[in-house]
């Protein structure tokens, strides 16, 4: 670091000297240009020369050597998440059927994303994104109204054997998918180009990381809930003993509390409500161990019985994704706040 004073240059102008160091670094002499951009904290940032336009991102995929299941998919999903504004999936010889309904279900699957050109042995897919237009904080706070309204509609469909309601809750997940991966892109984007701080929304002093982790932790609730509703479709119309599914139940209600009370705190910077959810989830945890224990001894079909500890883990799960959330903002208010309340 190296402080510098400024100098008043005829009446109203201020200059500055450079470090030289840094210019002959940069292999600037007098007269060439350098860019200044003013930051969102109120810094400014220097660049040698004009800043261009950023050019696009392209990859090319070797549809040749994705012979392994899932592979096609999982680097189209990558360059997406990457930032890349043009995806090609290419073979020397012909792409083959199932790989091109592999490509359209990932391109589906993706918001943003659309296939522009198609041939024999050539696909390219093109991204649409613009980053302002879908800030952080309201793609997060879609991807946690999902998640909770998901777990709310589980533990319903189990409270009333609503296998109706079980099966709407899987085809949520498809929607859940699409926030999480264009969230997740966004902050990629941004830690990469500090430039589109700002134009995605991220807050200052905020570490892209917390962001990353809501996100992520949202989208392992949302799997949780669907988990659930899986094995109330497996249930079907069993009988289960009202002492046992009372139980569960509860368990659901408290491990919502944890889920979307952290969330809620995080969105508030409410450090008071985060630690309320982390005393939540102290409280589940001995609740689900004791009621696992339970439902191994006094339930009496297996079937029934397998199911119901797999929903009380997946709710284990789910308070856990709470707890750390709310972690997260505690964390962040000392920083913020730089004292306790």
């Amino acid at each position: 670091m190296e402080l510098r004073k400024l100098q008043l240059v005829g009446r109203a102008s201020f200059s500055v000297t450079l470090p030289p160091s840094w210019v002959k670094e940069n292999k600037l002499t007098p007269g060439d240009q350098i860019t200044l951009t003013q930051e969102e904290d109120g810094s400014l940032r220097l660049v040698p020369g004009v800043i261009q336009k950023r050019k696009k991102i392209m990859i090319m995929i070797d549809a040749d050597r994705c012979k392994q299941p899932g592979l096609l998919q999982r680097l189209i999903v990558g360059g997406y998440i990457r930032g890349c504004d043009l995806i090609e999936v290419k073979s020397k010889h012909r792409i083959k059927r199932d790989q091109k309904d592999e490509i359209q279900e990932t391109v589906n699957s993706l918001l943003g994303l659309g296939i522009m050109e198609v041939t024999s042995d050539h696909v390219m897919i093109q991204s649409l994104i613009d980053h302002s237009k879908f800030p952080i904080i309201p793609l997060l706070k879609r991807l946690c109204w999902l998640a909770s309204s998901m777990q709310k509609d589980a533990i319903q469909a189990l409270k009333d054997k609503d296998l109706s309601l079980a099966a709407d809750i899987t085809q949520r997940e498809n929607e859940v998918n699409k926030i999480y991966w264009l969230a997740i892109r966004q902050l990629v984007a941004a830690t990469y180009d500090k430039s589109l701080l700002q134009k995605v929304g991220l807050e200052r002093g905020r570490d892209p990381a917390d962001y990353r982790a809501i996100a992520v932790k949202n989208e392992s609730r949302a799997d949780c809930a669907e988990d659930i509703a899986k094995n109330v479709l497996a249930l079907g119309k069993k009988e289960i003993s009202d002492a046992e599914l009372q139980k569960v139940i509860q368990l659901g209600e408290l491990a919502y509390d944890a889920g979307h009370g952290a969330c809620e705190a995080f969105f508030k910077d409410n450090m008071l409500s985060a630690n309320s959810a982390v005393e939540v989830v102290d409280r589940f945890e001995k609740m689900a161990e004791e009621l696992i224990k339970e439902v191994r001894t006094r339930v009496e079909d297996i079937h029934v019985g397998t199911c119901l500890i797999t929903i009380i883990r997946d709710l284990c799960m789910i308070a856990e994704c709470g707890k750390r959330i709310a972690e997260i903002t505690i964390n962040n208010s000392i920083i913020k706040e730089g004292r306790l309340p």
